[in-house]
């Protein structure tokens, strides 16, 4: 992860040595590949520590069957084969544990007993598809603001965690090989609907948006 996070830091990329291997490689794609994927894509074959439910590739150990598609620079859906095999469903949860205590402010699977009770007793092979139906109205709708098709919009997000969101975003939009391509609010703001979860976007204003926008256009001129 050292050697990762010094590589990433050569690029131009913010991170610290505390941040565990899955996360940097995650934060990797999420500032350097999935930003520039306008062309309907399919991300695949991600490592094992970013998906420690998924099965693992015999062809290829240390690789999971997982996909990720993209469409215009958004995730549309999030797909995986489960593990169904209950001892190393319990290494894998015992390695989350072990990572837990190393990287407190990360979020990683708890050891699930139940789960794992369930797997003991059987399960056949299985896999999951996560869609995101309001980003594919989007793109039908030819929409470019979640906000537009969003049905029932998530209540329960605070102040603070919206604020979190936002500045993740915009460290992204901040890195130089996204940051020379912005170069005026619409562009901006394609970025930040590209990288702010549907339901922040739901919850902040067009106004608020093109403020942010236009203040990030200013630091930016100002650091040039």
């Amino acid at each position: 992860a050292m050697s990762l996070a010094q590589r990433m830091r050569d690029i131009g990329l913010e991170v610290t040595q505390e941040v565990s291997w899955g996360r940097l490689v995650d934060k990797l794609l999420g500032d350097t590949v999935e930003p520039n994927q306008t062309q309907p894509i399919f991300l695949i074959d991600y490592p094992l520590e970013m998906s420690p439910l998924a099965k693992e590739k015999a062809e290829y150990p240390g690789y999971v069957e997982r996909f990720e598609a993209f469409i215009g620079g958004m995730e549309i859906a999030n797909a995986f084969s489960e593990l169904n095999d209950p001892v190393e469903q319990r290494l894998r949860f015992e390695q989350q544990e072990a990572l837990r205590d190393l990287h407190e402010n990360e979020d990683f699977d708890r050891l699930d007993q139940e789960f794992l009770t369930a797997l003991e007793f059987g399960m056949p092979p299985t896999g999951g598809l996560g869609m995101g139906i309001d980003r594919l109205a989007m793109l039908f709708a030819n929409q470019t603001s979640i906000r537009e098709v969003i049905l029932f919009p998530h209540l329960s997000w605070s102040q603070n965690e919206i604020t979190q969101e936002v500045e993740r975003a915009l460290r992204k939009l901040r890195h130089p090989s996204r940051s020379k391509q912005l170069i005026s609010v619409e562009s901006v703001l394609e970025g930040l609907s590209s990288m702010l979860p549907d339901e922040v976007l739901a919850r902040i204003t067009p106004e608020q948006l093109e403020s942010l926008a236009a203040v990030f256009l200013e630091s930016k001129e100002t650091d040039g």
